[in-house]
């Protein structure tokens, strides 16, 4: 349904926008369609768009007429379109900046001197104010060199006062864009195992090694940050990473301070589910600080999956108190039609670590995800009930279940390695008491070796 599609765009609106595109659709000068504005009117007042009926919503717009699904797409693709056009508005005044460098240009080209000059003043100003020392910031900064270059070829300088200003600014932009996808590229092949092509990456860091550019915040901060994704058994690059992050996050936004949270943690991650806790306890630390520092709300809301992740991160350290107060203090802060899925999940899992097993079977109950990572997270939590429980049968049949699951749903890279590691493991346990001492401690020995493996401690406590 046509009606659907702007129901989405309009759901993924944050307060400011949804504010904006109010007055926006309600200034006759905008949207003269009445229907338009009430299309908009009626769209805004529902929760849920299971409850769109086309022939209903119809009927309010044109009451006492037979549906017409032609004139019904038509306000639709009006609506929609307005909407756009609102969105594009929205964005224009957040970077305005750029839209100045535009009109810088626009005089140059036209040798207004003397609009060119102001204009001048008023970027450099909004860049004083702009606080950030990232990519975005040397783009700007390369755009007004480069129009400055072209300002003093215009006015038939014999000296062009800026060649080096320019210079520089063109390197610091390219190895700031090209660290920060050097380390997007490492951090997917250590998950997908797929290896990259950096180009002239390599010259990059040896430009890097020898101490060049170390003042600027968005090379170094993202230097640190590929040592760190590039070599992931040199704790010292993590170590220097972090204090690096500590040091210099303030001078990035908000959501570029949060993907080098996230790299961090994921980092961390990686060394917890080879055994290490105390990698586990500065994970914990670093999601800590970026709660404290709201840079996981996105919109203003937690996603359902960095909420269970953070949970998990305590229950695994064995924050268990820490792990239900959080659980309860930020379901409020996880969309409403996914909160009560995502806090029955996680107290599914601090109820099981707390060895209240039935409730954490009935907590489950509550569970309703689609999502595939989501649903093997839950039958992960079922697999050791039903083992700790003594029901192997039921365990057998769930084990092949859970199998199917990883194939029909096409889980890759990490995931799939993870749960068919953990599969493989408890299906041995199953045949545990037949085992010869000699085949026992082959078996614990391979689950001490194997990765990814998550579930390895609870494996060994099982066969030890």
């Amino acid at each position: 349904m046509a009606s659907k599609k702007i129901f989405q765009l309009l759901n993924a609106l944050n307060v400011q926008e949804q504010q904006f595109l109010k007055e926006y659709i309600s200034l006759n000068v905008y949207v003269k369609n009445e229907k338009v504005k009430q299309l908009y009117t009626i769209l805004t007042s529902l929760e849920d768009h299971s409850l769109l009926d086309k022939v209903e919503i119809f009927k309010k717009l044109f009451p006492n007429t037979q549906y017409d699904d032609q004139q019904f797409r038509l306000v639709n693709s009006r609506l929609l379109k307005t909407l756009e056009k609102g969105l594009i508005d929205y964005l224009a005044q957040k970077d305005e900046i750029k839209h100045q460098i535009l009109l810088l240009r626009y005089y140059r080209e036209r040798g207004l001197a003397t609009h060119f000059n102001s204009t001048l003043r008023k970027i450099q100003g909004q860049l004083d104010k702009y606080g950030y020392d990232n990519a975005e910031f040397h783009e700007v900064n390369t755009s007004i060199q480069l129009e400055l270059h072209e300002f003093a070829q215009g006015q038939k300088r014999s000296k062009d006062p800026n060649i080096q200003e320019l210079l520089s600014a063109l390197d610091i932009e390219y190895i700031s864009k090209k660290l920060r996808y050097m380390c997007l590229s490492a951090a997917h092949s250590n998950v997908f195992k797929e290896q990259f092509d950096i180009g002239l990456g390599e010259d990059v860091l040896n430009v890097l090694q020898q101490g060049h550019f170390s003042e600027v915040a968005s090379i170094s901060l993202y230097y640190r940050c590929y040592l760190m994704l590039s070599d992931l058994n040199n704790n010292q690059y993590f170590l220097a990473f972090r204090n690096e992050l500590n040091a210099k996050a303030n001078l990035f936004p908000q959501e570029e301070v949060r993907s080098l949270y996230l790299l961090g943690i994921n980092y961390c991650i990686r060394w917890l589910n080879q055994g290490d806790l105390n990698y586990g306890k500065i994970g914990l630390e670093l999601y800590k600080e970026s709660l404290a520092k709201e840079l996981m709300l996105v919109n203003g809301y937690l996603s359902r999956f960095t909420y269970r992740n953070i949970a998990t991160m305590a229950i695994r350290v064995g924050e268990f108190d820490w792990a239900e107060t959080f659980s309860e203090s930020y379901k409020s802060r996880v969309r409403k039609n996914h909160a009560e899925s995502a806090y029955f999940l996680n107290l599914a899992l601090i109820r099981y670590h707390k060895r209240q097993l039935d409730e954490s079977l009935d907590a489950l109950l509550r569970v309703n995800f689609k999502d595939a990572l989501i649903t093997l997270a839950v039958r992960l939590i079922q697999m050791k009930i039903y083992f700790e429980q003594k029901e192997f049968l039921v365990l057998d049949s769930h084990l092949e279940a859970m199998k199917m699951f990883i194939i029909r749903n096409k889980v890759i890279g990490y995931h799939k390695e993870n749960y068919l590691n953990i599969i493989k493991y408890t299906r041995k346990l199953l045949r545990k008491h037949r085992m010869s001492d000699e085949s026992r401690t082959k078996i614990i020995d391979q689950v001490k070796s194997v990765n990814p493996l998550t579930e390895r401690q609870w494996l060994l406590e099982q066969w030890l």
